[in-house]
């Protein structure tokens, strides 16, 4: 195993490198500076030993000319005596002036190495502090990547686990897409057997009311009911006469101004553009009798309407809808839930006839009597709020008939939606029937 070295072992062995470079680089100057006296020495006893070696020479010339010329000898001799005083005073300011000065840049030097060996240290300092935050952080950068690899599985094995979920649930939406399309085929089905038992020519229709007047190109009639046999505004009728001894069913109105003795009606329906609605037709409503006004009470959960819907269909239809149960209640229409099974007892006390659902919708409207026929053409305007228009399209097309894009000749049946009153006025130049989502809603079952 690898052993470290201590980090004092190597701060003393730093120290005392730097130390010894120190101290080798001041011997190196001194050795310099003992170099160039001992060189400038050398030299000067080479000069001396010259001069010794002239010395005689001019010691035997001086006595030979001490004789004749004894001043100027002296003052060679002075000259080289002050010579050598002033080489004397030389030597004296080396030793006092320049050695001092040598020995302050020394100490200089030295103080300067101190101060380069304190940041050396201190660099080392920060380095080991470094190192040390270096390791930190390498750690944690160990521990974020586990960490990452850890969410990015778990999340890998959210998102496979999110497939199988999202897998099973198209599985079950195809499943439950197959039994819807054949509960629509069924209902369908059922509707055109329905509709084939229908017979709207031999039905028994009992007349409450006749028309007064009928202006064709308005779209209004007069009936000869008003405030006083009870009409309300809103309530619809069927309007038929009798031919050969059938009832001939002709259209459909509904009420929209009530008078004492009258009231005004918007014409719903003509069934056929070449048997308009004319003054003398009858009226009929299975609910509404001018000398009595049938009480109903609605309770509980439905399936294919809400409770609101049926209230407006009892309304329409000349009924009245009551808060509660009482003696003058005719009809309790019961759906789901503990409400309607409160109902349901009160009503067993009091004799009230108990509708479902189906059975009171069936009382209070008329069924639309309409089949499509193969080649039929259809189109489709408005808003459709009360059953989806891509539900209506599919009923169309399964039961042979066409869809067109716009109102044109030869158009069969428009089917009408919220705001469509423009396509409902060009319908009628054209002859064709008019068909309300309403209608054709309880027609298909209340698909939406």
């Amino acid at each position: 195993m690898e052993q470290t070295v201590p980090m004092w072992m190597v701060s003393l062995i730093i120290v005392f490198a730097v130390t010894l470079a120190v101290a080798f680089g001041a011997f190196i100057y001194h050795h310099g500076v003992a170099a160039s006296y001992y060189e400038e020495w050398s030299h000067l006893q080479g000069k001396r030993v010259e001069l010794e070696r002239q010395r005689t020479p001019l010691t035997a010339r001086a006595a030979f000319l001490a004789d004749e010329r004894a001043n100027p000898i002296l003052d060679r001799q002075a000259m080289i005596e002050s010579i050598r005083a002033n080489n004397q005073e030389e030597i004296v300011a080396i030793r006092e002036i320049l050695l001092p000065q040598h020995s302050a840049s020394l100490g200089e030097i030295r103080m300067n190495t101190q101060k380069h060996q304190e940041a050396i240290l201190a660099l080392l300092a920060d380095a080991r502090r470094a190192q040390g935050d270096l390791q930190t952080e390498k750690a944690g950068a160990l521990r974020a990547t586990i960490q990452a690899d850890s969410d990015r599985r778990r999340l890998r094995e959210q998102v496979q686990e999110q497939s199988r979920e999202l897998e099973r649930m198209r599985k079950e939406f195809r499943e439950v897409n197959l039994e819807l399309e054949n509960d629509i085929a069924q209902r369908q089905e059922r509707v055109q057997e329905l509709l084939d038992r229908i017979d709207t020519t031999s039905r028994e229709l009992t007349s409450d009311g006749q028309l007064l007047r009928a202006h064709a190109t308005s779209g209004f009639v007069v009936i000869n009911r008003g405030r006083q046999h009870q009409l309300p505004e809103g309530m619809r009728f069927v309007v038929y006469n009798r031919r050969g001894g059938r009832n001939v069913v002709k259209g459909q109105i509904e009420v929209q101004e009530v008078h004492g003795n009258i009231a005004v009606c918007r014409v719903l329906e003509e069934y056929d553009p070449n048997d308009p609605l004319i003054p003398g037709d009858h009226i009929h409503n299975r609910v509404y009798r001018h000398d009595e006004v049938k009480h109903f009470v609605i309770a509980g959960d439905f399936e294919q309407f809400s409770s609101r819907e049926i209230a407006r269909f009892v309304r329409e239809g000349g009924g009245r809808v009551d808060d509660a149960l009482s003696t003058r209640t005719h009809y309790l229409v019961a759906g789901d839930g503990p409400e309607a099974e409160a109902a349901l007892e009160q009503a067993s006390l009091l004799g009230v006839t108990v509708l479902s659902e189906q059975q009171a919708v069936d009382l209070v409207r008329e069924p639309l009597q309409f089949r499509i026929r193969t080649g039929m053409t259809f189109v489709l305007a408005g808003t459709f709020d009360e059953v989806s228009a891509s539900v209506i399209r599919s009923y169309i097309r399964a039961s042979g008939g066409v869809i067109e894009d716009r109102v044109g000749d030869g158009l069969n049946v428009l089917i009408a939606g919220s705001g469509a009153a423009d396509e409902i006025a060009e319908a009628r130049v054209v002859g064709a029937r008019i068909i309300s989502q309403s209608e054709l809603r309880h027609l298909i079952g209340g698909g939406r």
